[in-house]
């Protein structure tokens, strides 16, 4: 049975709710990079820039999926999100199977905080 490529996130993401199972200092990275990751693809297909308000509100739905473990690696995170999205996008487009998992999980989690 082939696994979709989502497959190792979605586990990662579920692992939290587990309460008898405190993620990992690597798991909680992982988890952070894929939304940061999704930040960036929304940002880039969508055309646009999220004020400072709306990550705060982004954040929130981030910390709590994380455990609130991210501390000092947050902005080295943030820009390599950023730019392995950068990299993806010339070879994918918006359409391209991976870009369109990360925008697919903006749209679930992340979106509903911004109200829009």
């Amino acid at each position: 049975m082939r696994l979709p490529l989502a497959a190792p996130v979605l586990v990662a993401l579920l692992a939290f709710a587990a309460p008898a199972h405190a993620l990992t200092e690597a798991e909680a990275e992982d988890i952070f990079l894929e939304y940061q990751r999704a930040i960036a693809a929304a940002e880039s297909c969508y055309d646009v820039d999220y004020s400072q308000d709306q990550f705060k509100e982004m954040m929130v739905v981030i910390n709590a999926a994380v455990e609130n473990k991210i501390g000092a690696k947050r902005l080295r995170l943030v820009h390599q999100a950023k730019g392995e999205v950068g990299r993806m996008l010339p070879g994918q487009s918006c359409r391209g199977p991976r870009i369109v998992e990360l925008l697919e999980l903006f749209e679930r989690d992340l979106r509903p905080t911004l109200g829009q």
